[in-house]
């Protein structure tokens, strides 16, 4: 996985970002399902169901943050990429930070569950799919850099 980051087009690096988050999430995903399956769930009054849905939105709104990202990147392909990648970066962790909040009061006033619970298992998603994408950024990144100052 890291070679495929490091040898592919530095000046796509918030799709490249993107399809690491869905396969991240999906893994992720696939993981909390088998948790919830065995029963080792830490869900406490949280019904499976609404533990896998939590799960899910939680995650989806990570992903959901690289969008305008992606989008920037295949329309706007004569920007600066440097300039693009600071303000997608900035516009994602916003749409993540807002979308996680939205989520935990939303979902909190609509299950019987308790608020903390449901918190905590949004902040899990929100950290694991935020230091995913970090991760993928610091290994892509900086070749865009090296590339725009050398100007290639």
């Amino acid at each position: 996985m890291i070679g495929f980051l490091q040898h592919h087009n530095p000046a796509r690096a918030f799709t490249v970002c993107g399809l690491v988050l869905v396969v991240a999430w999906l893994l992720g995903l696939a993981v909390a399902w088998f948790a919830v399956w065995i029963g080792v769930a830490p869900r406490g009054e949280l019904p499976p169901v609404d533990w896998m849905f939590a799960s899910l939105i939680g995650g989806g709104v990570g992903v959901m943050a690289v969008v305008p990202g992606v989008v920037s990147e295949w329309c706007q392909p004569q920007a600066s990429p440097v300039e693009r990648s600071i303000s997608n970066i900035l516009v994602a962790s916003s749409i993540r930070l807002v979308g996680t909040v939205a989520v935990v009061v939303i979902y909190g006033y609509q299950m019987p569950a308790e608020k903390v619970q449901i918190a905590a298992l949004i902040l899990v998603w929100y950290v694991y799919l935020t230091s995913v994408d970090v991760v993928v950024l610091a290994l892509v990144l900086p070749r865009l850099d090296k590339r725009h100052h050398s100007g290639n």
